[in-house]
């Protein structure tokens, strides 16, 4: 059984991928020279983004002008692309730091994404003379902490010879890991980077990239499609922070910047890619339309109707009742159930199952757990069915989690 830290009833939220933003103009764009970035100040690599911005500018010829905004929305409305049409519409030409694989999906036609400059996602947090680097080389038994309700919670499936350690956040985990109460922490990155800046003890740890599903991704530029000479401006200052090393020593802990040769290969990947999508849509185009997947019922509507008692008493404090997020996240949408995320109902069911109620992870009944999941499912447009919904099927369930509401 996983090794559960005190978590207030506040609970921290599960981490939202939010972008910091930044924007460019060309020389003769702006008679003041000025090059304005958009910052997202909820971002715990806010700092980070506004070294690089600076940075960015210098290296274009241009002076930085800075744009704050909030990325985090609010429920199910979170800050979406288009609201990034937005900006790059207003205050900015470029967003920067932008997490964005092309293997995730296209963009909107609204939005272009220049190769990626840097890499970024969950690390693997150890002491400076820990003989660990790998979660793979820990030995059966090693206790590895995690911040409460987050995705590497969901990693030790991959490694069950490893003992959870549940912390509140960052800051109590890598206190977990400088006391030796756990061999090495799964964090995400600027929010360990944030609070080395804080406490000034970068040195004192090691971070190693974890290699599972989803843990990392490259961080890009995003412009508008009219704007066809932003990739060039952007490319050009990139390669000067790279050529003197300004690059690597502005991102610090945050990121690993991406060379020049890694970034032109993901630039043809992501354009082959890119060809083969348009060749799809010419064959689709000449055959006969399907009709669309049908949506499964996985639950009864007994369960959904005594999973939403259940919920309004356990749950609703934090997630709020209607499910659209408190002091902890949101539990349906489009954000909480999007395809980019490649969760599936079991991922999501282990992480109830093992870390809710926030006051006490683990205390309901299997059946309680079973009956949240299915009022969770039946919010997100799943819809009810014959077939019982059952503690091992939904623990071991490969449907993937997509939200189907209006």
């Amino acid at each position: 059984m996983p090794k559960t830290h005190s978590v207030p009833n506040a609970a921290r939220c599960v981490l939202a991928l939010a972008a910091a933003f930044a924007c460019s103009v060309a020389f003769a764009a702006s008679p003041a020279g000025e090059l304005s970035i958009c910052i997202d100040r909820a971002s715990p690599a806010a700092q980070a983004d506004a070294r690089f911005a600076d940075e960015l500018a210098r290296a274009a010829g241009a002076t930085p002008k800075l744009h704050r905004y909030d990325g985090r929305g609010r429920g199910d409305d979170d800050f979406s692309l288009h609201d990034f049409k937005k900006l790059l519409g207003g205050d900015c030409r470029f967003v920067v730091g932008f997490p964005y694989d092309e293997a995730a999906g296209p963009l909107p036609r609204y939005l272009k994404a220049t190769a990626p400059y840097a890499r970024t996602g969950f690390v693997l947090v150890t002491r400076r003379d820990s003989p660990y680097a790998t979660l793979a080389s820990m030995p059966q038994g090693t206790h590895v902490g995690v911040a409460y309700d987050t995705l590497p919670n969901h990693y030790f499936r991959h490694h069950p010879a490893l003992v959870r350690d549940i912390f509140e956040d960052e800051n109590d985990s890598l206190a977990g890991v400088a006391g030796g109460e756990v061999a090495g922490a799964m964090l995400w990155r600027a929010a360990v980077a944030a609070r080395f800046e804080r406490a000034g003890d970068r040195d004192a740890f090691r971070l190693q990239p974890i290699d599972e599903d989803g843990s990392q991704w490259n961080l890009v530029a995003l412009y508008g499609s009219d704007d066809d000479g932003a990739a060039a401006i952007f490319d050009a200052a990139i390669a000067r922070l790279r050529a003197d090393g300004r690059l690597a020593r502005t991102l610090g802990a945050y990121a690993e910047a991406v060379g020049a040769a890694a970034a032109a290969q993901a630039t043809a990947f992501a354009g082959r890619r890119a060809s083969v999508r348009s060749h799809l849509r010419s064959a689709r185009s000449c055959a006969s339309p399907k009709k669309a997947s049908k949506v499964p019922a996985l639950f009864t509507q007994a369960q959904a109707g005594e999973g939403k008692s259940i919920y309004e008493a356990k749950c609703s404090f934090c997630h709020a009742p209607d499910l659209t997020g408190r002091a902890g996240p949101a539990l349906k949408g489009k954000f909480f159930a999007s395809p980019t995320h490649k969760y599936k109902v079991g991922d999501i069911f282990t992480i109830v199952a093992q870390n809710m109620p926030a006051t006490a992870p683990g205390s309901l009944t299997q059946e309680e757990y079973v009956k949240i999941m299915a009022f969770i499912l039946q919010q997100n447009g799943y819809p009810a069915g014959e077939q019982v919904l059952t503690f091992d099927a939904a623990k071991g369930s490969k449907t993937p989690l997509r939200y189907y509401g209006q």
